[in-house]
Protein backbone atom coordinates (compact mmCIF):
# COMPACT_ATOMS: atom_id res chain seq x y z
CA UNK A 1 0.00 0.00 0.00
CA UNK A 2 1.44 3.35 -1.05
CA UNK A 3 1.65 6.33 1.27
CA UNK A 4 -1.17 8.03 -0.66
CA UNK A 5 -3.42 4.98 -0.21
CA UNK A 6 -2.62 4.84 3.51
CA UNK A 7 -3.46 8.52 3.80
CA UNK A 8 -6.83 8.00 2.10
CA UNK A 9 -7.54 5.00 4.33
CA UNK A 10 -6.81 6.94 7.52
CA UNK A 11 -8.96 9.85 6.34
CA UNK A 12 -11.80 7.47 5.48
CA UNK A 13 -11.59 5.89 8.95
CA UNK A 14 -11.82 9.34 10.54
CA UNK A 15 -14.87 10.37 8.52
CA UNK A 16 -16.60 7.07 9.30
CA UNK A 17 -15.92 7.47 13.03
CA UNK A 18 -17.00 11.10 13.05
CA UNK A 19 -20.23 10.16 11.25
CA UNK A 20 -20.91 7.54 13.95
CA UNK A 21 -20.13 10.15 16.61
CA UNK A 22 -22.72 12.48 15.07
CA UNK A 23 -25.24 9.64 15.04
CA UNK A 24 -24.55 8.94 18.71
CA UNK A 25 -24.88 12.64 19.53
CA UNK A 26 -28.06 13.32 17.55
CA UNK A 27 -30.05 10.18 16.78
CA UNK A 28 -30.00 8.54 20.17
CA UNK A 29 -33.10 9.27 22.24
CA UNK A 30 -33.25 12.85 23.42
CA UNK A 31 -30.05 13.70 21.56
CA UNK A 32 -27.73 11.97 23.98
CA UNK A 33 -29.72 13.29 26.90
CA UNK A 34 -30.76 10.18 28.79
CA UNK A 35 -33.55 7.64 29.04
CA UNK A 36 -37.21 8.51 29.49
CA UNK A 37 -38.34 8.63 33.09
CA UNK A 38 -34.86 8.24 34.57
CA UNK A 39 -32.06 10.50 35.76
CA UNK A 40 -29.47 8.69 33.69
CA UNK A 41 -27.38 10.51 31.09
CA UNK A 42 -26.21 7.21 29.60
CA UNK A 43 -26.56 8.29 25.96
CA UNK A 44 -24.80 11.58 26.58
CA UNK A 45 -21.87 9.75 28.16
CA UNK A 46 -21.54 7.52 25.10
CA UNK A 47 -21.69 10.52 22.76
CA UNK A 48 -18.92 12.30 24.69
CA UNK A 49 -16.52 9.42 24.23
CA UNK A 50 -17.37 9.05 20.53
CA UNK A 51 -16.61 12.74 19.94
CA UNK A 52 -13.41 12.44 21.99
CA UNK A 53 -12.23 9.31 20.16
CA UNK A 54 -13.12 10.42 16.63
CA UNK A 55 -11.50 13.83 17.19
CA UNK A 56 -8.29 12.20 18.42
CA UNK A 57 -8.22 10.01 15.31
CA UNK A 58 -8.81 13.09 13.16
CA UNK A 59 -5.84 14.94 14.65
CA UNK A 60 -3.48 12.21 13.46
CA UNK A 61 -5.31 11.03 10.33
CA UNK A 62 -5.86 14.30 8.48
CA UNK A 63 -3.22 15.98 6.37
CA UNK A 64 -0.70 17.91 8.42
CA UNK A 65 2.38 20.00 7.82
CA UNK A 66 3.22 20.44 11.51
CA UNK A 67 3.10 18.01 14.43
CA UNK A 68 0.56 19.91 16.57
CA UNK A 69 -2.52 21.62 15.13
CA UNK A 70 -2.70 25.40 15.32
CA UNK A 71 -5.63 26.82 17.27
CA UNK A 72 -6.20 30.40 18.34
CA UNK A 73 -4.63 31.03 21.77
CA UNK A 74 -7.79 32.68 23.14
CA UNK A 75 -9.85 29.57 22.32
CA UNK A 76 -7.22 27.36 23.98
CA UNK A 77 -7.19 29.60 27.07
CA UNK A 78 -11.00 29.34 27.31
CA UNK A 79 -10.97 25.53 27.24
CA UNK A 80 -8.01 25.28 29.60
CA UNK A 81 -9.74 27.73 31.96
CA UNK A 82 -12.92 25.62 31.89
CA UNK A 83 -10.94 22.45 32.57
CA UNK A 84 -9.02 24.02 35.45
CA UNK A 85 -12.08 25.62 37.07
CA UNK A 86 -14.24 22.57 36.53
CA UNK A 87 -11.43 20.32 37.74
CA UNK A 88 -11.14 22.31 40.94
CA UNK A 89 -14.92 22.11 41.55
CA UNK A 90 -14.81 18.34 41.01
CA UNK A 91 -11.72 17.71 43.14
CA UNK A 92 -13.21 19.79 45.96
CA UNK A 93 -16.78 18.47 45.55
CA UNK A 94 -19.03 18.91 48.58
CA UNK A 95 -21.61 16.22 47.82
CA UNK A 96 -22.39 13.30 45.61
CA UNK A 97 -25.94 12.24 44.88
CA UNK A 98 -27.61 8.86 45.04
CA UNK A 99 -29.60 8.79 41.81
CA UNK A 100 -33.31 7.86 41.86
CA UNK A 101 -33.40 8.73 45.59
CA UNK A 102 -32.19 12.33 45.48
CA UNK A 103 -30.11 11.97 48.62
CA UNK A 104 -27.00 14.14 48.88
CA UNK A 105 -24.07 12.34 50.46
CA UNK A 106 -21.51 14.72 52.03
CA UNK A 107 -17.93 14.08 50.93
CA UNK A 108 -15.42 13.92 53.76
CA UNK A 109 -11.75 14.93 53.65
CA UNK A 110 -12.18 17.65 51.05
CA UNK A 111 -8.82 19.27 50.10
CA UNK A 112 -10.14 22.80 50.76
CA UNK A 113 -13.12 22.62 53.16
CA UNK A 114 -13.78 26.38 53.10
CA UNK A 115 -13.57 26.70 49.31
CA UNK A 116 -16.43 26.08 46.85
CA UNK A 117 -17.00 22.68 45.31
CA UNK A 118 -19.52 20.83 43.19
CA UNK A 119 -22.80 19.63 44.67
CA UNK A 120 -22.89 16.63 42.33
CA UNK A 121 -19.51 14.93 42.00
CA UNK A 122 -20.35 12.27 39.40
CA UNK A 123 -22.38 14.59 37.17
CA UNK A 124 -19.75 17.35 37.25
CA UNK A 125 -17.02 14.82 36.49
CA UNK A 126 -18.94 13.74 33.39
CA UNK A 127 -19.33 17.32 32.19
CA UNK A 128 -15.61 17.87 32.73
CA UNK A 129 -14.94 14.95 30.37
CA UNK A 130 -17.34 16.60 27.92
CA UNK A 131 -15.31 19.83 27.99
CA UNK A 132 -12.16 17.77 27.40
CA UNK A 133 -13.85 16.14 24.39
CA UNK A 134 -14.74 19.57 23.00
CA UNK A 135 -11.14 20.74 23.58
CA UNK A 136 -9.91 17.81 21.50
CA UNK A 137 -12.59 18.71 18.94
CA UNK A 138 -11.03 22.19 18.75
CA UNK A 139 -7.66 20.59 17.93
CA UNK A 140 -9.29 18.40 15.26
CA UNK A 141 -11.03 21.41 13.71
CA UNK A 142 -7.71 23.27 13.71
CA UNK A 143 -6.13 20.32 11.91
CA UNK A 144 -8.94 20.07 9.35
CA UNK A 145 -8.91 23.81 8.64
CA UNK A 146 -5.29 23.48 7.51
CA UNK A 147 -6.71 21.81 4.39
CA UNK A 148 -10.12 21.46 2.76
CA UNK A 149 -11.03 18.67 5.20
CA UNK A 150 -13.06 21.22 7.13
CA UNK A 151 -15.52 21.16 4.25
CA UNK A 152 -15.95 17.41 4.76
CA UNK A 153 -16.53 17.82 8.50
CA UNK A 154 -19.11 20.57 7.95
CA UNK A 155 -20.65 18.53 5.14
CA UNK A 156 -21.32 15.63 7.52
CA UNK A 157 -22.99 18.05 9.92
CA UNK A 158 -25.21 19.47 7.16
CA UNK A 159 -26.18 15.97 6.01
CA UNK A 160 -27.07 15.06 9.61
CA UNK A 161 -29.46 18.00 9.67
CA UNK A 162 -31.09 16.80 6.45
CA UNK A 163 -31.51 13.30 7.93
CA UNK A 164 -33.15 14.78 11.04
CA UNK A 165 -35.64 16.61 8.80
CA UNK A 166 -36.39 13.52 6.71
CA UNK A 167 -36.89 11.45 9.87
CA UNK A 168 -39.23 14.03 11.39
CA UNK A 169 -41.28 14.38 8.21
CA UNK A 170 -41.53 10.59 7.93
CA UNK A 171 -42.84 10.38 11.49
CA UNK A 172 -45.48 12.99 10.75
CA UNK A 173 -46.50 11.36 7.47
CA UNK A 174 -47.07 7.94 9.04
CA UNK A 175 -48.64 9.40 12.19
CA UNK A 176 -45.97 8.16 14.59
CA UNK A 177 -47.29 8.80 18.10
CA UNK A 178 -44.19 8.60 20.28
CA UNK A 179 -40.65 9.84 20.72
CA UNK A 180 -37.75 8.04 19.10
CA UNK A 181 -37.19 4.65 20.80
CA UNK A 182 -39.59 5.47 23.65
CA UNK A 183 -43.18 4.47 22.72
CA UNK A 184 -45.97 6.34 24.43
CA UNK A 185 -43.79 8.58 26.60
CA UNK A 186 -44.07 11.99 24.92
CA UNK A 187 -47.02 13.74 23.31
CA UNK A 188 -46.78 14.02 19.49
CA UNK A 189 -46.78 17.82 19.37
CA UNK A 190 -43.74 18.12 21.64
CA UNK A 191 -41.20 16.15 19.63
CA UNK A 192 -39.55 16.13 16.23
CA UNK A 193 -37.46 13.19 15.00
CA UNK A 194 -35.06 12.24 17.85
CA UNK A 195 -35.58 15.54 19.71
CA UNK A 196 -37.90 15.45 22.70
CA UNK A 197 -38.57 19.19 22.45
CA UNK A 198 -39.37 20.67 19.05
CA UNK A 199 -37.64 24.00 19.80
CA UNK A 200 -34.35 22.13 20.27
CA UNK A 201 -34.91 20.40 16.94
CA UNK A 202 -35.48 23.82 15.35
CA UNK A 203 -32.30 25.22 16.93
CA UNK A 204 -30.28 22.26 15.64
CA UNK A 205 -31.75 22.60 12.14
CA UNK A 206 -31.22 26.37 12.11
CA UNK A 207 -27.52 25.70 12.70
CA UNK A 208 -27.28 23.01 10.02
CA UNK A 209 -29.22 25.24 7.59
CA UNK A 210 -26.55 27.90 7.87
CA UNK A 211 -23.76 25.32 7.59
CA UNK A 212 -25.28 23.97 4.35
CA UNK A 213 -25.93 27.47 3.01
CA UNK A 214 -22.34 28.46 3.74
CA UNK A 215 -21.05 25.35 1.93
CA UNK A 216 -23.33 26.12 -1.05
CA UNK A 217 -21.98 29.63 -1.51
CA UNK A 218 -18.43 28.47 -0.83
CA UNK A 219 -18.74 26.09 -3.77
CA UNK A 220 -20.53 28.71 -5.88
CA UNK A 221 -17.60 31.13 -5.62
CA UNK A 222 -14.88 28.47 -5.81
CA UNK A 223 -13.45 28.45 -9.33
CA UNK A 224 -11.71 25.09 -8.97
CA UNK A 225 -12.86 22.30 -11.24
CA UNK A 226 -16.10 20.58 -10.25
CA UNK A 227 -16.80 22.79 -7.23
CA UNK A 228 -19.71 24.70 -8.76
CA UNK A 229 -21.54 21.46 -9.52
CA UNK A 230 -22.02 20.82 -5.80
CA UNK A 231 -23.64 24.24 -5.23
CA UNK A 232 -27.12 22.89 -6.02
CA UNK A 233 -26.53 19.88 -3.73
CA UNK A 234 -25.74 21.99 -0.66
CA UNK A 235 -28.45 24.50 -1.50
CA UNK A 236 -30.94 21.61 -1.58
CA UNK A 237 -29.62 20.34 1.78
CA UNK A 238 -30.07 23.86 3.21
CA UNK A 239 -33.66 23.88 1.89
CA UNK A 240 -34.37 20.50 3.49
CA UNK A 241 -33.02 21.68 6.86
CA UNK A 242 -35.08 24.89 6.62
CA UNK A 243 -38.16 22.82 5.84
CA UNK A 244 -37.45 20.82 8.99
CA UNK A 245 -37.51 24.02 11.05
CA UNK A 246 -41.02 24.78 9.78
CA UNK A 247 -42.15 21.17 10.20
CA UNK A 248 -41.01 21.16 13.83
CA UNK A 249 -43.64 23.88 14.46
CA UNK A 250 -41.31 25.86 16.73
CA UNK A 251 -42.36 29.51 16.85
CA UNK A 252 -38.93 30.78 17.89
CA UNK A 253 -37.22 28.48 15.40
CA UNK A 254 -39.30 29.79 12.49
CA UNK A 255 -38.71 33.43 13.45
CA UNK A 256 -34.97 32.83 13.75
CA UNK A 257 -34.92 31.00 10.40
CA UNK A 258 -36.39 34.07 8.66
CA UNK A 259 -33.93 36.37 10.47
CA UNK A 260 -30.99 34.13 9.53
CA UNK A 261 -31.90 34.10 5.84
CA UNK A 262 -32.36 37.87 5.90
CA UNK A 263 -28.98 38.47 7.51
CA UNK A 264 -27.24 36.06 5.14
CA UNK A 265 -28.73 37.73 2.06
CA UNK A 266 -27.84 41.21 3.33
CA UNK A 267 -24.25 40.20 4.07
CA UNK A 268 -23.89 38.39 0.73
CA UNK A 269 -26.15 40.52 -1.51
CA UNK A 270 -23.50 41.45 -4.07
CA UNK A 271 -22.21 37.89 -4.23
CA UNK A 272 -25.70 36.40 -4.59
CA UNK A 273 -26.72 38.90 -7.28
CA UNK A 274 -23.60 38.33 -9.36
CA UNK A 275 -23.70 34.54 -9.33
CA UNK A 276 -27.49 34.22 -9.56
CA UNK A 277 -27.37 35.95 -12.96
CA UNK A 278 -24.75 33.45 -14.10
CA UNK A 279 -26.83 30.52 -12.83
CA UNK A 280 -30.01 31.71 -14.57
CA UNK A 281 -28.10 32.16 -17.79
CA UNK A 282 -26.77 28.62 -17.44
CA UNK A 283 -30.26 27.29 -16.71
CA UNK A 284 -31.31 28.02 -20.30
CA UNK A 285 -29.19 25.11 -21.41
CA UNK A 286 -30.72 22.54 -19.03
CA UNK A 287 -32.46 19.60 -20.65
CA UNK A 288 -36.23 19.20 -20.37
CA UNK A 289 -35.77 16.16 -18.12
CA UNK A 290 -33.61 18.10 -15.66
CA UNK A 291 -36.10 20.97 -15.59
CA UNK A 292 -38.92 18.52 -14.81
CA UNK A 293 -36.94 16.95 -11.96
CA UNK A 294 -36.09 20.35 -10.49
CA UNK A 295 -39.68 21.54 -10.85
CA UNK A 296 -41.10 18.40 -9.22
CA UNK A 297 -38.66 18.69 -6.32
CA UNK A 298 -39.56 22.34 -5.75
CA UNK A 299 -43.26 21.50 -5.87
CA UNK A 300 -42.78 18.76 -3.27
CA UNK A 301 -40.90 21.16 -1.01
CA UNK A 302 -43.67 23.74 -1.46
CA UNK A 303 -46.35 21.24 -0.42
CA UNK A 304 -44.42 20.28 2.71
CA UNK A 305 -43.70 23.94 3.50
CA UNK A 306 -47.38 24.91 3.24
CA UNK A 307 -48.51 22.04 5.48
CA UNK A 308 -45.75 22.81 7.99
CA UNK A 309 -46.62 26.51 7.97
CA UNK A 310 -50.25 25.61 8.71
CA UNK A 311 -49.16 23.66 11.81
CA UNK A 312 -46.95 26.55 12.89
CA UNK A 313 -49.79 29.08 12.47
CA UNK A 314 -52.05 26.82 14.56
CA UNK A 315 -49.55 26.80 17.43
CA UNK A 316 -49.06 30.58 17.28
CA UNK A 317 -52.85 31.03 17.33
CA UNK A 318 -53.08 28.87 20.46
CA UNK A 319 -50.52 31.06 22.23
CA UNK A 320 -52.34 34.26 21.22
CA UNK A 321 -55.66 32.81 22.39
CA UNK A 322 -54.17 31.95 25.79
CA UNK A 323 -52.76 35.47 26.14
CA UNK A 324 -56.11 36.99 25.19
CA UNK A 325 -58.07 34.85 27.69
CA UNK A 326 -55.62 34.65 30.60
CA UNK A 327 -53.32 37.63 30.00
CA UNK A 328 -50.32 35.35 29.55
CA UNK A 329 -49.45 32.02 27.98
CA UNK A 330 -48.33 28.98 29.97
CA UNK A 331 -45.11 28.94 27.93
CA UNK A 332 -44.12 32.49 28.88
CA UNK A 333 -45.27 32.10 32.50
CA UNK A 334 -43.20 28.96 32.94
CA UNK A 335 -40.05 30.72 31.74
CA UNK A 336 -40.67 33.58 34.16
CA UNK A 337 -40.76 31.09 37.05
CA UNK A 338 -37.49 29.47 35.97
CA UNK A 339 -35.73 32.80 35.52
CA UNK A 340 -37.01 34.06 38.88
CA UNK A 341 -35.58 31.03 40.68
CA UNK A 342 -32.19 31.32 38.96
CA UNK A 343 -31.93 35.07 39.64
CA UNK A 344 -32.69 34.39 43.30
CA UNK A 345 -30.00 31.70 43.50
CA UNK A 346 -27.38 33.88 41.80
CA UNK A 347 -28.16 36.86 44.04
CA UNK A 348 -28.02 34.84 47.30
CA UNK A 349 -24.48 34.62 48.78
CA UNK A 350 -25.30 31.39 50.62
CA UNK A 351 -26.37 29.66 47.39
CA UNK A 352 -24.76 30.16 43.96
CA UNK A 353 -22.84 33.33 44.82
CA UNK A 354 -19.87 33.71 42.40
CA UNK A 355 -18.78 30.09 42.19
CA UNK A 356 -21.87 28.11 41.09
CA UNK A 357 -23.08 24.68 42.15
CA UNK A 358 -20.84 22.76 39.75
CA UNK A 359 -21.04 21.71 36.07
CA UNK A 360 -24.20 19.79 35.22
CA UNK A 361 -25.73 20.29 38.68
CA UNK A 362 -28.81 22.30 37.69
CA UNK A 363 -31.32 19.43 37.58
CA UNK A 364 -30.22 18.26 41.01
CA UNK A 365 -30.19 21.57 42.89
CA UNK A 366 -33.49 22.66 41.38
CA UNK A 367 -35.16 19.73 43.14
CA UNK A 368 -34.75 21.70 46.39
CA UNK A 369 -35.15 25.25 45.13
CA UNK A 370 -38.06 24.99 42.70
CA UNK A 371 -40.64 26.34 45.21
CA UNK A 372 -39.01 29.75 45.60
CA UNK A 373 -41.10 31.44 42.90
CA UNK A 374 -44.87 31.95 43.35
CA UNK A 375 -46.79 29.38 41.34
CA UNK A 376 -43.80 27.08 41.73
CA UNK A 377 -42.90 24.39 39.24
CA UNK A 378 -44.11 20.88 39.95
CA UNK A 379 -42.02 17.84 39.03
CA UNK A 380 -38.43 17.33 38.00
CA UNK A 381 -36.66 20.33 36.44
CA UNK A 382 -33.58 19.62 34.32
CA UNK A 383 -33.24 22.94 32.48
CA UNK A 384 -33.77 26.61 33.28
CA UNK A 385 -35.04 27.70 29.83
CA UNK A 386 -32.39 30.44 29.89
CA UNK A 387 -28.98 28.95 29.15
CA UNK A 388 -26.88 32.01 30.15
CA UNK A 389 -28.41 32.09 33.65
CA UNK A 390 -28.22 28.31 33.95
CA UNK A 391 -24.53 28.47 33.01
CA UNK A 392 -23.90 30.92 35.87
CA UNK A 393 -25.84 28.69 38.29
CA UNK A 394 -23.72 25.68 37.30
CA UNK A 395 -20.30 27.12 36.41
CA UNK A 396 -20.33 30.34 38.43
CA UNK A 397 -18.97 33.57 37.03
CA UNK A 398 -15.49 32.17 36.21
CA UNK A 399 -16.83 29.33 34.05
CA UNK A 400 -19.58 31.47 32.50
CA UNK A 401 -16.92 34.02 31.51
CA UNK A 402 -14.92 31.39 29.59
CA UNK A 403 -18.05 30.07 27.83
CA UNK A 404 -19.08 33.61 26.89
CA UNK A 405 -15.65 34.49 25.46
CA UNK A 406 -15.60 31.22 23.52
CA UNK A 407 -18.96 31.98 21.87
CA UNK A 408 -19.06 35.77 21.55
CA UNK A 409 -15.35 35.92 20.80
CA UNK A 410 -15.82 33.55 17.87
CA UNK A 411 -18.32 35.97 16.30
CA UNK A 412 -15.93 38.89 16.87
CA UNK A 413 -13.12 36.96 15.20
CA UNK A 414 -15.47 36.18 12.32
CA UNK A 415 -15.96 39.92 11.77
CA UNK A 416 -12.19 40.35 11.92
CA UNK A 417 -11.71 37.68 9.24
CA UNK A 418 -14.23 39.09 6.75
CA UNK A 419 -12.99 42.68 6.99
CA UNK A 420 -10.28 43.55 4.53
CA UNK A 421 -8.84 40.64 2.59
CA UNK A 422 -7.83 38.36 5.43
CA UNK A 423 -9.46 35.23 3.93
CA UNK A 424 -10.02 33.89 0.43
CA UNK A 425 -13.13 35.12 -1.35
CA UNK A 426 -14.68 31.64 -1.40
CA UNK A 427 -14.36 31.37 2.40
CA UNK A 428 -16.11 34.63 3.26
CA UNK A 429 -19.66 33.36 2.74
CA UNK A 430 -18.93 30.25 4.82
CA UNK A 431 -17.56 32.36 7.68
CA UNK A 432 -20.58 34.68 7.54
CA UNK A 433 -22.97 31.71 7.64
CA UNK A 434 -21.24 30.26 10.71
CA UNK A 435 -21.28 33.65 12.43
CA UNK A 436 -25.02 34.00 11.82
CA UNK A 437 -25.73 30.46 13.02
CA UNK A 438 -23.72 30.87 16.24
CA UNK A 439 -25.21 34.30 16.96
CA UNK A 440 -28.83 33.23 16.58
CA UNK A 441 -28.50 30.00 18.55
CA UNK A 442 -26.96 32.13 21.30
CA UNK A 443 -29.91 34.52 21.07
CA UNK A 444 -32.34 31.57 21.16
CA UNK A 445 -30.60 30.26 24.29
CA UNK A 446 -31.47 33.45 26.19
CA UNK A 447 -35.13 32.36 26.41
CA UNK A 448 -34.89 28.60 25.95
CA UNK A 449 -32.56 25.63 26.43
CA UNK A 450 -30.90 24.69 23.08
CA UNK A 451 -27.33 24.86 24.36
CA UNK A 452 -28.21 22.53 27.24
CA UNK A 453 -28.81 19.75 24.70
CA UNK A 454 -25.62 18.01 23.66
CA UNK A 455 -26.46 17.75 19.95
CA UNK A 456 -27.11 21.49 19.59
CA UNK A 457 -24.21 22.41 21.85
CA UNK A 458 -21.86 20.22 19.80
CA UNK A 459 -22.73 21.91 16.49
CA UNK A 460 -22.60 25.39 18.03
CA UNK A 461 -19.16 24.73 19.56
CA UNK A 462 -17.97 23.29 16.24
CA UNK A 463 -19.00 26.53 14.51
CA UNK A 464 -17.14 28.54 17.16
CA UNK A 465 -14.04 26.37 16.75
CA UNK A 466 -14.03 26.89 12.96
CA UNK A 467 -14.24 30.67 13.43
CA UNK A 468 -11.43 30.60 16.01
CA UNK A 469 -9.19 28.32 13.92
CA UNK A 470 -9.66 29.81 10.45
CA UNK A 471 -6.25 31.12 9.34
CA UNK A 472 -5.76 34.61 8.04
CA UNK A 473 -4.33 34.92 4.57
CA UNK A 474 -1.02 36.73 4.32
CA UNK A 475 -1.64 39.98 2.47
CA UNK A 476 0.80 40.77 -0.36
CA UNK A 477 3.17 43.58 0.41
CA UNK A 478 2.55 46.75 -1.55
CA UNK A 479 5.22 47.63 -4.06
CA UNK A 480 6.96 50.93 -3.26
CA UNK A 481 5.65 53.73 -5.41
CA UNK A 482 8.20 55.17 -7.78
CA UNK A 483 8.81 58.91 -7.88
CA UNK A 484 10.88 60.79 -10.39
CA UNK A 485 13.70 60.94 -7.87
CA UNK A 486 13.75 57.15 -7.28
CA UNK A 487 13.45 56.07 -10.92
CA UNK A 488 16.59 54.58 -12.36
Amino acid sequence: MTSAQKKLTFEGVFYALFAIALYQSVFKYGCAQGAVGSNSDHFRVIARYWILGSSLIGIFALKRDILLPRAHPIAKVCFIGLLLWGGFMVSNAQYDIRMFEFILNPIKDRPFPDAPGSFTLMTSRGYLIEVLALFVLLAMIARSVESDHILGVLGLIALTGALVTITGLLHKMIGWKAIWNAPGQVLPETYFAPFVYNANAAAFLNLTTMVALGLAFHNLVDQRKGKRKTFSLWLTIAGICALGVLASASKAGAAILVAQFGCFLVLNFTLAKKHSIQLFQGAKFLSTEKKLVIGSTLLLFLIFAVSSADLLITRVTEILTQMDEKGSSSTIQGRIHYIGIMKHLIATPDEVDWHGFGPGSFGTVMFWFREISPGHIVGRTDYGHCDPLQTIVEWGYPGAFFWFVLGAGAIVRGFYLITGKRVMGRDRALIKALMIGVFFVGLHSCFDLPLSIFAVHLIAVTGCCVLWCFPTRALPAKAPSQTPETKV
